[in-house]
């Protein structure tokens, strides 16, 4: 109850998704919990497949994170998508503490591991946002915990729905079978590393029946981009060789980094040093062996979206169970000061907790001030809220303002966006005065990339040949 009130207290600093990915997720949600189906009314790239509006879901993210908002948003809208969420984060606190005690930790060493937990460090303030975090790090928690116990059923059931998570989420099973070759139970091993790919092949089968040949474009897409932007803008060409090692080489340092500010940097070097008073057991190989394959194989099968936030949001398959082991260090060190110095033993958790704490509110607290909420203004679209809208910010536009939403971007020909345009009924152009993104359009590119168009109001284009406010255009 205390974690679930911790994040849910955050998720009052977030109303309203201010990243792509929690975006995404709330407008598929919503469109279940309506009766609409599994489908999405944002067209956010260029890879293709170009469907018409509203398109199916998930042809690019996975099923889950959405699909565990939806009874909560159909009894309770928006927020239940906050309540579920942190009801998921606080699911982390008795992860952790079945892993610490499996870990052979003591009663301060569970209680550390559900404290640590619970703060959440720097995922603090994204635990309460409708993201894929917390649901992929209290799956993958349940996963090691039964590979921990020894249950095969419950280990391939948990790689699979983590496989259906994230994208790169099939790289957990090989690292939970890790734990049961450890015991020397291959069949099993082999079951449960299995278990993940096959899941991923499932979903790939169903996207590939729904968006054929242009959904296969994509993924080649996917795999050749070096930067989100080239995917976003549909060029993503054929990474080479050597620049693939690069981007696994850039992709374990950007792991690193984010491990030090997810773990308030105290949590990473403590949790290694529990790993390695327990480097005997399996489930440590297996954390092992997903930390190292979690940053390097997502970048060199697909470079540029990796670098957009895989580490980042896949490391909370770690976080749990890093709390487990940077408890049993840290209680290790209170011991060894004890007796060394004679200290008392709570010093030094006291002191790594209260270290620990005061970094999350400050990360937490820096974020909030950072991006305080979604950069869109949706003033401008107070009328005729069904009909499309040109956007270089499609799906916060979606979720924030309501109506469908079609990309367009900066360097794109105006006879590209008025294709775009006229195959979605798109007539309306939201640009804004400033954007950090130097793809997203803004007021001042209208007359590039929209000749001909009308500024209705500040920042709201509209095509001269929209027969009304409500109606889409048409002979244009």
């Amino acid at each position: 109850m205390v974690a679930w009130l911790w994040h849910g207290a955050w998720g009052w600093t977030i109303p309203v998704p201010i990243d792509w990915d929690p975006a995404y997720y709330l407008d598929v949600a919503r469109s279940i919990a309506r009766g609409d189906g599994a489908v999405s009314g944002a067209m956010w790239h260029l890879s293709g497949p170009d469907l018409p509006l509203p398109q199916p879901a998930d042809l690019h993210w996975m099923p889950l994170p959405s699909r565990v908002l939806v009874p909560f948003v159909a009894l309770l809208g928006d927020a239940g998508a906050t309540v579920v969420t942190a009801l998921l984060a606080a699911a982390w606190v008795p992860v952790a503490a079945g892993l610490a005690h499996h870990l052979h930790a003591d009663r301060r060493g569970i209680l550390g591991a559900a404290s640590l937990a619970m703060l959440g460090g720097g995922y603090v303030r994204f635990l309460s946002t409708p993201d894929s975090i917390a649901v992929f790090g209290a799956l993958a928690g349940l996963t090691w915990l039964a590979a921990a116990h020894g249950r095969v059923g419950a280990a391939v059931v948990g790689a699979a729905l983590v496989a259906l998570t994230r994208g790169d989420g099939f790289l957990l099973a090989p690292a939970v079978g890790l734990v049961f070759a450890g015991r020397g139970r291959w069949g099993a091993a082999v079951g449960v590393s299995c278990a993940g790919p096959l899941a991923f092949l499932a979903w790939s089968l169903r996207n590939l029946h729904l968006g054929g040949a242009p959904w296969l474009e994509a993924r080649r897409h996917t795999s050749g981009a070096l930067h989100i932007h080239d995917f976003l803008r549909g060029s993503g060409g054929s990474a080479t060789a050597l620049e693939r090692v690069g981007a696994a080489v850039d992709g374990v340092q950007g792991a690193l980094g984010a491990a030090l500010v997810v773990g308030v940097v105290l949590l990473p070097v403590l949790a290694v040093a529990g790993g390695g008073l327990r480097r005997q057991r399996p489930l440590v190989w297996g954390l092992a062996a997903y930390a190292v394959l979690m940053p390097v194989v997502p970048s060199v099968l697909a470079p540029g979206v990796a670098a957009s936030g895989s580490a980042f949001r896949s490391g909370a398959a770690l976080f749990p169970a890093g709390c487990a082991l940077a408890a049993l260090a840290t209680v290790a060190l209170g011991d060894l000061g004890h007796r060394v110095r004679g200290y008392p033993r709570w010093l030094v958790p006291g002191l790594v907790g209260v270290g620990i704490a005061v970094g999350t509110v400050g990360l937490g607290h820096g974020t909030w001030s950072a991006r305080p909420g979604p950069p869109v203004d949706c003033t401008p679209l107070e009328a005729a809220l069904e009909a499309p809208v040109l956007t270089g910010r499609p799906l916060l536009v979606r979720v924030v303002c309501g109506p469908p939403a079609v990309v367009i971007l900066r360097d794109e020909s105006p006879a590209d966006v008025a294709a775009r345009a006229r195959r979605h009924g798109a007539f309306r152009a939201l640009l804004p005065e400033h954007d950090p993104d130097p793809v997203v359009p803004t007021r001042a590119d209208a007359a590039a990339l929209l000749p001909g168009w009308r500024e209705r109001s500040p920042g709201l284009w509209v095509h001269p040949d929209a027969p009304s406010a409500t109606a889409a255009p048409t002979g244009w």
